[in-house]
């Protein structure tokens, strides 16, 4: 039975170096009781609010913990709970006084603010501009984060490839996800075929697409070498295997065929 656990995260017990797995203690928002939980995917941060759907399970020798099939970020709405998360340490230029600080200054409305006029720190006795673009910077990577996690929960894929995602392509992540999709099987260990598909449809990509069928073609063996497009033969031609109307001719450019033969060629 899937049951939901809301709270903030108290302490980080473990986390995997390739952010595959972790372990970590929360608040239950309701009992304000701490519980453990583990997550296969990149570890929340301290004084972090989310929502976890999973079960509870009893290890051997840890006990009772909540194990998390999934697990989404949540916005603190009171006081305390945003000056929780930000002197987590998570947001560079931000500990525990100066956390305070920005509260004491805005209340409630300080994640609004982070989010749509951060540039309001500035009003904040002890911010100068060094401080604020340190700030802004941290912020803002932790924000694109966050972004692409629920881009990739919103398509039913793990957000534990979020954070190497991020960090491979960084701004120019919106540009491969639309123009680039299939690069994401070289450059993103674990990611299936499967997966990234699931991404270019989402951006639109044709099904039709030349590099959708030569990716299909060995998505089963993970040879995706250009010199290995193809299976089939006719003609001299090479045919792609994943796709009858996809193949490559003796020069090497993709061509469209009728019915596996060559027929009304062009190039696409």
């Amino acid at each position: 039975m899937i049951e939901e656990l809301r709270g903030t995260v108290r302490r980080c017990i473990y986390a995997s170096d390739d952010g595959r797995f972790c372990v970590f203690q929360i608040e239950d928002k309701e009992s304000r009781k701490l519980a453990c939980a583990t997550y296969h995917g990149r570890g929340p941060y301290v004084g972090e609010q989310i929502l976890m759907r999973g079960c509870w399970q009893k290890h051997p020798r840890f006990g009772v913990q909540f194990s998390a099939r999934s697990l989404e970020m949540v916005k603190p709405e009171e006081t305390e709970d945003i000056i929780h998360f930000l002197a987590s340490g998570m947001i560079d230029g931000i500990r525990e006084t100066m956390a305070r600080r920005i509260v004491s200054h805005f209340g409630k409305k300080t994640m609004d603010i982070f989010e749509k006029n951060i540039d309001a720190l500035l009003e904040v006795p002890g911010i100068g501009p060094k401080g604020f673009e340190k700030i802004k910077k941290s912020y803002e990577m932790i924000s694109g984060l966050k972004e692409i996690i629920m881009y990739l929960q919103s398509l039913a894929i793990p957000e534990k490839y979020a954070a190497d995602m991020q960090k491979r392509y960084g701004e120019n992540i919106k540009s491969v996800f639309q123009h680039e999709p299939y690069r994401m099987l070289e450059d993103i260990a674990g990611m299936t075929f499967l997966e990234v598909d699931r991404i270019a449809m989402d951006q639109g990509i044709a099904a039709n697409d030349c590099e959708r069928g030569r990716r299909n073609v060995y998505a089963g063996t993970g040879a995706f070498s250009g010199a290995q497009l193809c299976a089939d033969r006719f003609a001299g031609e090479k045919y792609c295997a994943a796709s009858p109307s996809l193949y490559r001719d003796h020069q090497g450019r993709h061509r469209v065929c009728d019915r596996g033969r060559p027929s009304a060629v062009s190039d696409l």
